[in-house]
């Protein structure tokens, strides 16, 4: 579902003879910023006290249609109730927020969009809400003197959108103007590019902020119109007359606005104006912020596959002939060749005994004794033992 952001305009409020209501009029924007135009949106309205999160003491349902330009029009206190009673709410008491939720749709799946403080309680409605306090004594009669007319003056100026102008004065009544839109006159020469008053805002204190499309803005002094010399405190004077109304004053040359505002997702923003012309920011990104401190370390990660079985020796056999037969993991074997050493050299013979000289056959003499051995040869050298050593090697 699209995002909803209300561009709040104005609120009017308006009190009738049978019935109390005021108006709430704001832009629906979509969160691109384009404007939904011409769209039907169901919207629930409720009265908040104390605060934007404070008790719900109204609440009413609308089903409204936005113009051309976007704009919604309310009448709250005139919708379909959904709960409360709009004409028991005590103005006096002047702590209370409007809430606002909408579905886009126009059904009554609501989103909240927001909440937003009245800031000024309705004047026919805090009269409506107050209790009448007792007859004073009648004051001695004075000296007649000259009864000073009151003044009336503008407290605020909404533009319509359609070339009219609804005039809001000090009194509580309102002028809304024809349409001051004047004929087209012909093409002039292009000139420099203007500077348009893209929206005015009322401070609340007699002055009003202009907001102009280069991005500047002026903040007038108060335009509350002095009030008028007060009259002896004999009675109310008859109202003067209405003043004649001013002449109005020539359209102001078209400003050059902001139609839509594009993130570029680099850090830059396009923006558009509506005379077709672009222009693209810098990269407002900040500068990245110093390194924060490094985290406590997470939790082991689980075991990794594992590795395919290497091969390796299980026996080692003494063939008993010099050779030996190496058994592997696999059930391959590998036979060495014949490790024996060379037989070592033979020792030098021992001296010939001298030979006896023969006597008579008789009993046979005593053997002579036998020569001394020869030096013996030095040993070859052989494998005595092998050993698995259980890391793939052996020692012999």
């Amino acid at each position: 579902m699209k995002k909803i952001l209300l561009s709040i305009f104005f609120m009017l409020f308006v009190f009738g003879c049978f019935s109390q209501t005021f108006n709430y009029q704001a832009a629906a924007r979509d969160n691109s910023g384009s404007l939904l135009q011409n769209q039907n949106l169901g919207v629930q309205v409720s009265i908040l006290f104390g605060g934007s999160t404070g008790a719900n003491l109204y609440s009413e349902s609308h089903n409204v249609t936005t113009n051309a330009y976007g704009v919604l029009d309310l009448p709250i206190g005139g919708g379909s109730i959904i709960s409360g009673d709009f004409n028991a709410i005590d103005w006096s008491l002047n702590s209370y927020w409007v809430e606002i939720s909408m579905d886009v749709s126009g059904g009554t799946s609501y989103t909240l969009v927001g909440a937003s403080q009245l800031r000024y309680v309705p004047f026919a409605m805090y009269a409506a809400s107050g209790t009448e306090g007792p007859q004073g004594p009648t004051g001695a009669q004075g000296i007649s003197g000259a009864t000073g007319a009151d003044g009336v003056g503008v407290v605020a100026t909404v533009d319509n959108g359609n070339g009219t102008f609804t005039i809001f004065y000090s009194d509580t009544t309102s002028f809304t103007t024809a349409d001051l839109t004047g004929a087209d006159g012909s093409d002039g020469a292009d000139g420099s590019l203007g500077v348009g008053i893209t929206s005015t805002v009322d401070n609340g204190n007699g002055t009003f902020t202009l907001n102009y499309s280069d991005g500047t803005n002026f903040t007038t002094s108060d335009l509350t119109g002095p009030a008028g010399v007060d009259g002896e405190t004999i009675g109310i004077g008859p109202a003067g007359a209405d003043g004649v109304d001013g002449v109005d004053g020539l359209d102001g040359r078209d400003g050059v606005g902001i139609t839509s505002t594009v993130d570029n997702g680099n850090g830059t923003f396009t923006l558009n104006y509506s005379d077709l012309t672009t222009f693209t920011t810098i990269d407002l990104r900040g500068v990245g912020g110093a390194d924060g401190e490094i985290g406590a370390t997470g939790p082991a990660g689980a075991d990794g596959t594992n590795g395919t079985d290497g091969v390796g020796i299980t026996s080692t056999v003494d063939n008993g002939n010099g050779t030996f037969t190496l058994n592997y993991s696999d059930a391959t074997t590998f036979t060495t060749t014949d490790l024996t050493g060379a037989d070592g050299a033979d020792g030098s013979d021992g001296a010939t005994g001298a030979t006896g000289s023969d006597g008579t056959n008789g009993t046979n003499g005593i053997d002579g004794t036998n020569g001394v051995d020869g030096t013996a040869g030095t040993d070859g050298v052989g494998i005595t033992s092998t050993v698995d050593n259980g890391n793939g090697t052996f020692t012999l």
